[in-house]
């Protein structure tokens, strides 16, 4: 068990949980994402172990969340998505150029758009709105225990089940 499940077990117990329907992404899978998506994921342990263990379906972590990852999109949606922010951000005022090393993780509240920035391995939001990313001081890991805190300890135990693909066509 990898640290980001032993986390999320310790500090979630009164999620219902369903390990069995926990499917994440093989090496292999994870090599052509990073081909698909030009992300170096292998290179951030976190990343890399969320795609490896529930990137697929959490099992009830994330269901109801604002995560890409269990998104609805169409593979070629999520790449034109992660490319058309990408656009945005460079247009925007910001501190940190973002186009090649950034992947989009998480949509909210309709215009905040958060990524993973390679060269830190922090979360950024990205404010459309207001046209300025800025930094949200949070690891990939500590970024994904606020989402569970925010959405999906009030959400109905039924929609937390959801599934996504960022690779299958």
């Amino acid at each position: 068990m990898n640290e980001l499940i032993r986390v999320l077990n310790g500090q979630f117990n009164s999620l219902r949980i369903k390990s069995f329907l926990q499917k994440g992404y093989s090496d292999v899978e994870i090599g052509k994402i990073e081909n698909l998506y030009g992300f170096k994921i292998k290179d951030n342990i976190q990343l890399y172990e969320f795609l490896n263990t529930i990137g697929r379906c959490s099992g009830g972590f994330f269901g109801s969340s604002p995560l890409i990852f269990y998104s609805d999109l169409s593979i070629r949606m999520h790449v034109v998505f992660q490319g058309h922010i990408n656009y945005e951000m460079l247009s925007a005022e910001k501190e940190i150029e973002c186009k090649e090393d950034s992947f989009i993780i998480s949509v909210e509240n309709n215009n905040e758009y958060y990524f993973l920035y390679y060269k830190d391995g922090l979360v950024y939001c990205f404010n459309k709105k207001e046209d300025r990313v800025e930094s949200t001081g949070k690891t990939f890991n500590e970024y994904l225990l606020s989402v569970i805190e925010r959405y999906s300890i009030s959400a109905d135990p039924d929609s937390l089940y959801a599934t996504g693909e960022l690779i299958i066509v």
